[in-house]
């Protein structure tokens, strides 16, 4: 059962990457590859959640056919057909994210570590594998830099908020690169801040983590009980940063539910 998962989850991936190679093909054909910026990133960490069967909260209960589907991760359906709904579980997620901690959903490196292609002959480095951090609300500065597009801050009268992100274009060129400021995340609760090579982490509710990126990028050494007054400053701010971003705390928004 579990290898069989395994290879509908690869057979899916196989099938994204057939397609993506018809969509290359086609710029190919067209002369428009090498003058073409492609961007291409996975999802956030390894599922390890295991589906229910029969959950009422899916919105699609039944296929394009109209048959019902099966949910749950029950051991006497085959996974594969498109009346099955099911995940390839914790065991899985963990070889996914290795050597990495946690899964989808939190914030830990397993959770929000995401691999990152981009393509562009006539506009960048060829062969370069960078390591900085990046965060998704780049991508967007990256490529109004790339069109030499301005970000507008007002529009019919409505003001735009302002772009987060900073230009990793110099980094796709082979130049030297890193964040000028520092960002942070947060889902359900689970809190990250990164400055530089220092990761603030908790998983909720749990206290903070203190990790260096550079050194220690499994997450291993906490060292807050080391350095607490930087767990101090860099706390602060986080609650700086969620504040102004109306990121509420997670107790508030279960109470809520």
């Amino acid at each position: 059962l579990e290898d069989a998962r395994m290879a509908v989850y690869a057979a899916m991936i196989d099938k994204l990457d057939q397609n993506i190679g018809r969509i290359l093909d086609h710029l190919e054909a067209d002369g428009t590859l090498d003058n073409t910026l492609i961007i291409f990133l996975s999802d956030n960490g390894g599922c390890a959640e295991v589906i229910a069967p029969n959950p009422r909260d899916m919105e699609i209960q039944t296929t394009f056919e109209g048959k019902q589907i099966q949910f749950g991760n029950r051991t006497d359906l085959e996974p594969g057909p498109a009346d099955t709904f099911m995940t390839y579980g914790l065991p899985w997620a963990n070889a996914s994210n290795a050597p990495f901690r946690r899964f989808k959903h939190w914030v830990h490196e397993g959770g929000i570590s995401t691999p990152f292609v981009a393509h562009w002959p006539k506009g960048i480095a060829k062969n370069l594998i960078a390591h900085e951090a990046c965060h998704l609300v780049d991508i967007t500065a990256t490529i109004y830099d790339v069109a030499g597009a301005t970000y507008l801050d007002e529009r019919d009268g409505h003001q735009v908020a302002l772009l987060e992100g900073e230009s990793f274009l110099p980094m796709l060129q082979g130049k030297t690169w890193q964040r000028d400021q520092p960002f942070g995340i947060e889902h359900e609760g689970n809190r990250a801040w990164r400055d530089g090579r220092l990761k603030l982490v908790s998983r909720w509710p749990g206290e903070w983590e203190l990790y260096d990126m550079i050194g220690d990028r499994t997450e291993t050494n906490d060292l807050s009980g080391k350095y607490p007054d930087k767990v101090a400053q860099l706390s602060q701010a986080y609650e700086d940063w969620a504040k102004r971003c109306d990121v509420l705390p997670w107790d508030v928004v279960k109470a809520a539910r």
